[in-house]
């Protein structure tokens, strides 16, 4: 009978050991991959921003994602005002700019929407529709539209 050698343990630690590295890159360069578009959606989105309005600071950004996608920069000026500055993908020209005090807040909205319904509120985000700014309140499987300049409550959109 021949006698076979056993390899070292540590032969197979490493072993181990560089597989785990080679799949944690891959999940990494993967995730990366996936937040690319976003950040960079995001960044041109405050630089389009920064032509219309001299902010500050820049507060937020959102994106909003309905029959047209808009990213809304949110931010401060020097005289301390909050403004919103809503940007259209498709059209980058077409840009919209609020001042916080012309409609309801997201805090109001998510409020209006409790009252048509919603109960457990996962996302408020700020968008427009149809050249009207919105507050669009994600909860309980839903989506719920509401008139940012009036208060009032649009329509409920199933999922």
């Amino acid at each position: 009978m021949k006698k076979t050698k056993n390899k070292p343990f540590w032969l197979y630690f490493i072993g181990v050991f560089l597989v785990l590295i080679a799949l944690s890159a891959g999940i990494y360069a993967f995730f990366v991959a996936a937040v690319r578009p976003h950040q960079e959606a995001e960044k041109q989105a405050i630089k389009t921003a920064k032509e219309y309005v001299d902010f500050a600071s820049v507060t937020d950004f959102q994106q909003y994602n309905g029959k047209e996608v808009f990213y809304t920069v949110f931010g401060k000026n020097d005289a301390g005002e909050q403004l919103m500055v809503a940007i259209s993908k498709k059209h980058q020209g077409q840009v919209y700019i609020y001042k916080d005090d012309q409609g309801i807040s997201a805090r109001q909205a998510e409020a209006v929407a409790k009252k048509e319904g919603a109960h457990k509120v996962e996302q408020i985000t700020f968008g427009i529709v149809n050249g009207s700014a919105i507050w669009e309140v994600h909860a309980d499987s839903a989506y719920y539209l509401i008139d940012f300049e009036t208060g009032q409550f649009i329509k409920k959109e199933g999922l």
